[in-house]
């Protein structure tokens, strides 16, 4: 079974290469997150409506094919590029005059977010598809764009494509290329949370007792360092804890800090452990705020300020409509 390079993988190996070895040496597909269905779903309407208005706008819009990359449209839609193994798809290319002289044009990808912030994965979705359409139409595209859900058009310059893309590329392709690749080492990361394997590879590292287990611990780099001591899972490195003892009078005692050991120690017992008890003060008059928002659009809406003087507490609500951009 021939083995080809997505879009999809090649974003899933800049997010973890556990999830990209998955997609692309086995036949899991996963539980996909409700987040990540949500913003999928946000990213097909956004797609559709520009497409409509473009379609509205003007009568050169005509579904991709091969022959009509020949130059005859001005843009193409609902496309997907396909060269030497690897396949990017890619809402809409549009023609773009080269030079001066009649004849000379090439064509620049547009692709299309759920969000209304532009985040590194779809930077890098678009730049794998200006790659593949420099395989496909034998010129390299200077720029392409990414057009959010705030109808906001991104540019993004894809000059040195290839290097930015090769740290991804070259161990997919090997994994392609190998009837029976090694997977990568499972090591859980922050993107776990709302990735499509989160079951699965949970469930394999708690019966591996994976070190990405515990806080902290979710590099190669952060792994490798235990390795060499010779701690290969939580049960080892919980044996590793001895707690310091702290002078009574110690003016400048040292800052409470993670200890993965420590965390280890408590998953391995059952217990919980403080390493010291928190001093709280309490002023005559204290000021607490709060301020709700959405992130991604950085706007906040409402403000809360509650005052604590004594035994009264007064909540003020202020309701807003900031944006930091």
């Amino acid at each position: 079974m021939s083995k080809t390079i997505t879009s999809e993988i090649l974003v899933a190996y800049s997010q973890c290469p556990r999830k990209a070895f998955l997609l692309l040496c086995t036949k899991e597909r996963g539980t996909p997150h409700e987040y990540t269905e949500i913003l999928e779903q946000q990213r097909q309407n956004n797609q559709r409506k520009y497409l409509d208005m473009l379609q509205r706008k003007n009568a050169d819009v005509q579904p991709y094919t091969s022959d009509n990359l020949k130059g005859k449209y001005e843009f193409l839609f609902n496309v997907t590029l396909e060269a030497n193994g690897l396949a990017a798809r890619c809402a809409i290319l549009n023609k773009v005059r080269t030079h001066s002289t009649l004849g000379h044009f090439s064509y620049e990808p547009t692709t299309f977010a759920g969000t209304h912030g532009i985040k590194k994965e779809q930077r890098l979705e678009l730049i794998f598809a200006g790659h593949v359409l420099e395989e496909v139409q034998g010129k390299h595209p200077i720029s392409g764009r990414i057009i959010g859900l705030d109808d906001k058009s991104h540019k993004v310059k894809l000059e040195n494509s290839l290097k930015s893309l090769r740290p991804f590329l070259e161990p997919l392709q090997e994994w392609a290329a190998d009837p029976s690749p090694d997977p990568p080492s499972l090591i859980l990361n922050k993107h776990c949370s709302i990735c499509q394997f989160r079951n699965l590879c949970r469930a394999k590292a708690e019966q591996e007792d994976n070190l990405s287990l515990l806080d902290g611990i979710s590099t190669p780099k952060a792994i490798n360092k235990y390795e060499k001591k010779g701690l290969f899972t939580v049960k080892q490195l919980s044996y590793t804890f001895k707690p310091r003892k702290r002078k009574k009078r110690a003016k400048n005692p040292p800052p409470v800090t993670h200890k993965p050991e420590l965390q280890a120690l408590a998953i391995r017992e059952g217990k919980i452990y403080l390493q010291g008890l928190p001093e709280l003060t309490q002023q005559s008059m204290e000021l607490f705020l709060d301020i709700e928002g959405v992130p991604d659009q950085q706007f906040y809406y409402l403000i809360g300020l509650l005052v604590c003087q004594g035994e009264t507490a007064v909540y003020h609500p202020f309701w807003a409509g900031y944006s930091r951009r």
